[in-house]
């Protein structure tokens, strides 16, 4: 996805980017910095030597490498991502075995185009200028279009911000940072230190991501190198937000920012947080005995739990529509897909709206029209999936398309 492929950009140091599209589709837009080779494999080496352009057989060694294709070809029968890993650079690269680490720029859900996908999502670093430079430092961002982590110079410098479209910074750090009074802005003082007491605001930020997120906002949070402080509310806020340990959201953290090292008094405040969290979620009744039982959508994947949805709406509509209460983003989905309303006693009926492509509880479509009451366990699924493979990140408001979701 895009946004994958934008972190490795701006975390690895000295990524090639090599553009394997076409010539005539290079020369009309590329991302600053990448090198055009419209080539075959093993072609790669027989460049060497003078001419436009020098190509040297190891200019690529010990390299991180990121891979920009064009849309799979309609004739391959294969898998999309499958399409992609059999193009012949990506073959040559990864049998060599010479690069520090390969990469491919994928395209978002439900496109087909990679260089479209990042194109929409970040214009800024796109040109047709072939003396374009390199992307420059921007923070990494961690949930798209929902929460960055950075550090000082991403949060001062209020060009980078506006290219990404935060509106909203979390600065934790022992000097106050001035920003336009157009941005709204938390400041937490605090030394990066063991002893620091840094559990003190992994709520307020949660609370302050969550307000963000309810008015479609985006998210900055920083301290000085983006590294320890900063790193440690984005795990504390991964770990409620998305019900997981701290391992796994250091361990994606890592991932996309490989700086990531919160101090070892910081990192036993997460145990504590983990252990807080584990013994404050209340297990839900089976019945709902009255309209005031906290009922919930657990979004799953693969039968693991990674987000959840506290439905205390009496009437939750689902769809592509921007007025829907969850969204649901596919072009398989219908504008007003299905409703879930809330019983006098407290009960859930699911009314599919007449959509296109069903709503199935179950594995069972529901006719048109028709409404169904839920029962705890039950999963539901909202139009057709193509591309069950790939992460999809689930927000309270916005649940993306491609996972299913388990009612209790």
């Amino acid at each position: 996805m895009a946004w994958r492929g934008f972190n490795v950009m701006v975390d690895k140091q000295r990524v090639l980017l090599l553009d394997c599209r076409p010539p005539s589709l290079f020369a009309a837009s590329h991302i600053r910095g990448s090198i055009c080779v419209a080539l075959q494999g093993r072609t790669l080496i027989s460049l060497a030597g003078p001419g436009p352009p020098t190509w040297s057989s190891n200019c690529w060694w010990d390299r991180h490498v990121l891979l920009i294709t064009g849309p799979p070809s309609h004739k391959r029968k294969t898998p999309d991502h499958d399409a992609l890993t059999f193009h012949p650079v990506f073959t040559f690269l990864q049998e060599e075995g010479l690069v520090r680490s390969l990469h491919l720029l994928e395209p978002d859900q439900g496109e087909e185009d990679a260089f479209t996908s990042f194109a929409s999502s970040y214009p800024f670093l796109v040109t047709r200028s072939t003396k374009s430079v390199g992307i420059g430092s921007y923070p990494t961002e961690i949930i798209p279009r929902l929460l960055f982590l950075g550090d000082m110079s991403h949060a001062a410098s209020q060009s980078r911000l506006k290219e990404l479209q935060i509106c909203h910074v979390v600065t934790i750090h022992t000097e106050p940072l001035k920003l336009p009074k157009s941005f709204v802005h938390a400041f937490f003082e605090l030394e990066d230190a063991p002893f620091a007491n840094i559990a003190q605001y992994f709520d307020p930020v949660y609370e302050f991501v969550e307000r963000a997120k309810s008015a479609q906002k985006r998210v900055l949070i920083h301290c000085g190198a983006g590294a320890s402080r900063s790193a440690t509310l984005c795990a504390a806020y991964l770990m409620r937000a998305k019900h997981w340990g701290v391992e796994d959201a250091l361990k994606f953290l890592k991932e996309h920012r490989s700086k990531v090292n919160p101090n070892p008094g910081f990192l036993s405040a997460l145990h504590e947080y983990s252990c807080f969290l584990d013994e404050n979620r209340l297990d839900v009744p089976t019945k709902a005995s009255s309209a005031g039982i906290p009922w919930h959508l657990d979004i799953l994947k693969k039968e693991d739990s990674i987000g959840s949805v506290l439905l205390d709406k009496d009437v939750i509509s689902f769809g592509r529509g921007a007025d829907c209460y969850m969204i649901l983003d596919h072009t398989s989905i219908s504008r007003q897909h299905a409703v879930l309303t809330r019983g006098e006693n407290g009960e859930f009926k699911l009314v599919d709206n007449h959509s296109t492509h069903g709503t199935f509880v179950n594995g069972n479509v529901l006719s048109r029209g028709a409404a169904v009451v839920l029962k705890q366990g039950d999963i539901l699924r909202f139009g057709a999936s193509t591309r069950t493979e790939s992460w999809v990140y689930l927000e309270l408001l916005h649940a993306l398309f491609g996972e299913d979701i388990g009612f209790r």
